[in-house]
């Protein structure tokens, strides 16, 4: 219904308005479909703890349980991109955290994935040691941002389109200590090459 307005009548002794009793009606029944909105229940009606779903509320008196109420699961989400963080397992910052360092560029996900990629062209490595019928050289990479443990890693490297790797070794969580770079055709190459780096692993 729409709100009952009192009539107050002429002032100052209210002349001509609503009697004591009309007037009170009109206060109960406004009262009645406010609480009746609200979700209020029982005789005397008792307004709830928490406003429901069916009233437009969450059902909830905290955050975690209005999420739970809204069906938004349990991680309290402030922004799609920013700084992830995490609370007991629990995302509580952003969705995704992307930057870069000297060392490579990393993209964070607040379910505690992380990938980190670095390209370098023009890198000069010394193709002198022996290994099976070819040779070999090494290069270390410092990830952008360290891992929790010891993450996944590719690397591919490229001269001439004669160059094949091996699987890297060596790997830590924070670097990727070795890895070989195999020249099938042997002896000694001083040139240089394109590299490419990923390592796919957990940030928590």
């Amino acid at each position: 219904m729409s709100k009952q307005t009192i009539q107050l009548g002429t002032a100052p002794t209210g002349a001509g308005g609503d009697t004591p009793r009309s007037a009170f009606t009109k206060t109960q029944s406004n009262f009645d479909e406010l609480y009746a909105a609200l979700g209020a229940s029982g005789n005397p009606m008792a307004l709830p703890a928490t406003l429901p779903l069916a009233q437009g509320g969450t059902g909830g008196t905290t955050q975690a349980t209005a999420r739970a109420g809204l069906g938004l699961g349990s991680a309290a989400v402030a922004a799609i991109v920013g700084t992830v963080s995490q609370s007991g397992g629990i995302p509580t910052g952003a969705i995704i955290e992307s930057g870069s360092t000297a060392n490579g560029q990393y993209t964070k996900l607040a379910d505690g994935t992380m990938f980190c990629w670095l390209l370098i062209t023009g890198l000069s490595i010394a193709m002198n040691s022996g290994y099976g019928g070819g040779i070999v050289g090494t290069q270390n990479w410092a990830y952008p941002v360290g891992f929790a443990s010891t993450p996944v890693v590719f690397m591919g490297a490229r001269a001439a389109g004669k160059f094949t790797t091996t699987s890297p070794a060596d790997a830590t969580s924070a670097t990727l200590g070795s890895f070989l770079v195999f020249d099938p055709a042997g002896g000694v190459y001083t040139g240089s090459f394109n590299c490419f780096f990923f390592a796919s692993g957990r940030w928590k």
